[in-house]
């Protein structure tokens, strides 16, 4: 694993680890896009939601389990998907 120093690198890493060589260039544009968006959220809630107030907290609680849900979901139907 390389150092990442900015979300290029990062990018970069996360498609050679995730999108087969031989996907279309639209998979790789939706991809792509998804990342960044997830970027932008995650930049988001640490800007405008890390004050300590238990308000902030109990929404990044939130947005941190609704990952988590969505993680397992995605799992189970890859796992449904293999059977």
């Amino acid at each position: 694993m390389t150092e990442i120093l900015t979300m290029t690198d990062a990018w970069a890493e996360y498609e050679q680890a995730i999108i087969p060589p031989e996907a279309p260039s639209s998979v790789r544009k939706s991809v792509r896009e998804a990342f960044y968006a997830g970027a932008l959220c995650f930049s988001y809630a640490e800007t405008h939601l890390d004050t300590g107030e238990p308000a902030d907290e109990k929404r990044l609680e939130a947005l941190f389990e609704e990952l988590e849900q969505f993680a397992k979901e995605a799992q189970e139907e890859e796992k449904g998907e293999q059977d």
